[in-house]
C-alpha cells in the first residue's frame, strides 16, 4: 500500500451507519429520475409524459431500458440507453439536495 493512500485511509473515521433513500424521503429521486429520461429523450426529440410514465412505473434494469427503446421508438439498444441513463443519474445525483422537511427539522 502506497504511502499516500494509507495516510488518506487513517485519516478518516470509521463509517457507524449508512442511510439508503429508495423511496425519495431524504431527496426528490423522483424528479432527479424523470429528468434524466428527459435529457436522453432529447436527445431524440421526445418527450417523457405522465402518460408514458405511467407505463414504465415499476420496472427496472433491462426491462425498463427496453420498454423506454419500445415506446420511444429510440434508434439504439437498450444497453445503449442504459449507458446513457446511468452517465445522467451520475451526473444528477452529485447535486442534489435534501427536501425541504428534512433542512427545516436539521437532520443531516
Amino acid at each position: 500500500m502506497n504511502r499516500f493512500y494509507s495516510n488518506a485511509v487513517n485519516g478518516f473515521k470509521k463509517v457507524s451507519h449508512v442511510i439508503f433513500d429508495v423511496d425519495g424521503l431524504l431527496i426528490d429521486t423522483e424528479n432527479l429520475y424523470t429528468q434524466a429520461i428527459q435529457n436522453i429523450l432529447d436527445n431524440y426529440g421526445k418527450t417523457f409524459t405522465w402518460e408514458l410514465k405511467v407505463q414504465t412505473m415499476g420496472l427496472v434494469g433491462k426491462d425498463a431500458a427496453k420498454k423506454m427503446i419500445d415506446l420511444f421508438d429510440l434508434p439504439i439498444s437498450h444497453e445503449e440507453y442504459y449507458k446513457q441513463l446511468t452517465e445522467q443519474y451520475q451526473i444528477m445525483f452529485q447535486n442534489c439536495e435534501l427536501m425541504p422537511e428534512i433542512m427545516e427539522n436539521s437532520i443531516r
